[in-house]
C-alpha cells in the first residue's frame, strides 16, 4: 500500500511539473521559422533588436479564439511591440486563414509552423504566450488564456 502511494506521488510529480525541456526566463528565443498566412516564408530572428510578444495557438483551442482578437487589440495599444501569433500544427495555411477570417480579429503577422516549434518552446497547451526581449532573451513567459497578465507586462516594458 506504501509502495503504490509513493508511485502515485512520484507520478503526480512527473505530470504536474513543468517540463525539464521548457525554456526558461533569460534563456536565449529559439527561433521560429514557418509561412505567414500570405505565404511568405517567416523567420523570428529577422525582428531581432525589437521587443516580441509570440503567441502559440491552434485552431482546435477555443481558448485561443477568444485570445486571438484581444491580443488584435493589444497590437494598436501597444504599436512598438511586435505581435506575432504562431499556429502549431498540420493544417493547411488556407484552414489557418479560414479559422482567423471567423474570428473578430487576430495580430497583424500570423504564421503557421511545426510541432519542432512546440517542442523548442517546451510547453504542453494552448494558448501560450512567450514575451522576448531586445537581446533575443526569454523576458516573460505566460501560459494559458491571460489576456490581464499579458497587458500588465506589456505596460511595464513600455514604460
Amino acid at each position: 500500500m506504501i509502495r503504490f502511494i509513493i508511485t502515485i506521488i512520484i507520478c503526480l510529480l512527473i505530470f504536474l511539473s513543468p517540463p525539464s525541456f521548457a525554456i526558461r526566463i533569460g534563456d536565449d528565443a529559439p527561433d521560429i521559422l514557418g509561412r505567414m498566412t500570405n505565404k511568405k516564408l517567416f523567420k523570428l530572428s529577422s525582428y531581432s533588436g525589437q521587443l516580441r510578444l509570440v503567441n502559440f495557438f491552434s485552431v482546435h483551442c477555443k481558448p485561443c479564439k477568444k485570445e486571438l482578437p484581444e491580443l488584435s487589440l493589444l497590437e494598436k495599444e501597444f504599436p512598438d511591440i511586435v505581435m506575432i501569433a504562431v499556429h502549431i500544427g498540420d493544417q493547411s495555411i488556407e484552414k489557418v486563414n479560414q479559422f482567423l477570417s471567423d474570428l473578430s480579429g487576430s495580430p497583424k503577422r500570423v504564421v503557421c509552423s511545426s510541432m519542432a516549434v512546440k517542442t523548442n518552446y517546451g510547453f504542453l497547451g494552448f494558448p501560450h504566450t512567450v514575451i522576448i526581449d531586445k537581446h533575443d532573451r526569454i523576458h516573460q513567459i505566460i501560459p494559458g488564456y491571460q489576456i490581464p497578465m499579458i497587458k500588465k507586462v506589456l505596460k511595464d516594458l513600455t514604460q
